[in-house]
C-alpha cells in the first residue's frame, strides 16, 4: 500500500515538475509587463526602454555615496549592479531625445545578442553568424533583412536551373533586366493607354 501511493506521488512530482509554466516576463525597475522594445543586458536582466533611460540617467548625475564610478560610455545593471562596456541603443519611436553616454553615439551601443542568422556562402556556410548585435539580427543581416525581394523568374537552363533568379528588380516590376522583355513593355504600354 504504501509503495504503491509513493509511485503515485512521484508520478505527480514529476508531472508538476515536467510542466513549463509561462511566466510573464516583467520589467526589474517598474514591475510592469516587457513592452516590445525592451533593453537586454549582458547579465541577462530585462527592462522596459524607458524605465532603464531614466535610471541610466539618473547614474550620469554625480553621486559622491557612490562607490563604482563608472566611465562615459559604461553602464550599471539596476538589478545586479553588474558594469557593462556601451550604452543604451537609441530608439527614436520611444525617445526622441540624443543623450550622449546614455543613448548616442550609435558606435558606443551595448550588444548584448547574437546574430541568429545562418551563412549561406563561403568558408562559414552553414554556421551561425554570431556576430554581436542589439536584436535578432547583425547590421549586415538586418539589410538583408530589409532589402526589396529579387526577381522572381524561375531559371530554365544552366547550373542554377530550377532556382529563383534573385538579381535587382526594375523599377515597378518584379523582374530584372534580363527577364523584363520587350513584349512585357509592349503590353504593359497597351494595358496603361486602354
Amino acid at each position: 500500500m504504501n509503495t504503491i501511493v509513493n509511485q503515485t506521488f512521484n508520478k505527480e512530482l514529476l508531472a508538476l515538475i515536467g510542466e513549463e509554466e509561462k511566466e510573464e516576463e516583467l520589467c526589474l525597475i517598474d514591475g510592469t509587463q516587457l513592452k516590445d522594445q525592451f533593453v537586454k543586458l549582458t547579465c541577462a536582466h530585462k527592462f522596459n526602454y524607458i524605465s532603464i533611460l531614466n535610471e541610466i540617467k539618473m547614474q550620469r548625475k554625480y553621486n559622491n555615496l557612490e562607490t563604482q564610478k563608472l566611465n562615459p560610455y559604461q553602464i550599471k545593471c539596476p538589478y545586479c549592479r553588474t558594469i557593462h562596456n556601451g550604452i543604451l541603443p537609441y530608439y527614436e519611436i520611444l525617445f526622441n531625445k540624443k543623450i550622449r553616454g546614455v543613448n548616442w553615439p550609435p558606435s558606443k551601443v551595448l550588444k548584448s545578442d547574437k546574430c541568429q542568422c545562418v551563412i549561406k556562402s563561403g568558408k562559414r556556410k552553414g554556421e551561425q553568424c554570431l556576430k554581436p548585435c542589439i536584436n535578432k539580427h547583425c547590421g549586415r543581416h538586418e539589410k538583408i533583412k530589409l532589402a526589396p525581394p529579387g526577381c522572381s523568374i524561375v531559371l530554365k537552363s544552366g547550373k542554377r536551373k530550377g532556382e529563383k533568379c534573385g538579381c535587382k528588380c526594375k523599377k515597378d516590376s518584379e523582374k530584372c533586366g534580363r527577364h523584363f522583355s520587350k513584349k512585357s513593355i509592349k503590353t504593359n504600354v497597351i494595358i496603361h493607354s486602354i
